[in-house]
């Protein structure tokens, strides 16, 4: 449901941030994130989103995340790359 439309995401230790007028059309009980690790592990994220705004949500790993050691997200279905 990403698709067409621009939501940007930040990864940190803590957790995820997505910014983007996007974020208003998903209903958080439909946002799914997976962190895609370099040793080709995945981490999915079912819960602990917070919506702060319309267009500003906040995802809170319950623990630390090695941004380093992390590929890429894949956000509803959809890969974004990180930049290095």
């Amino acid at each position: 449901m990403l698709s067409d439309t621009e939501v940007e995401a930040t990864l940190s230790p803590i957790g995820i941030t997505l910014t983007g007028e996007a974020l208003g059309m998903i209903r958080m009980e439909d946002l799914k994130i997976e962190l895609q690790l370099k040793d080709g592990t995945k981490m999915s994220t079912l819960t602990g989103f917070i919506q702060l705004h319309n267009d500003l949500v906040k995802w809170i790993s319950s623990k630390t995340i090695r941004v380093e050691d992390v590929s890429n997200l894949v956000i509803n279905g959809q890969k974004v790359n990180l930049e290095e």
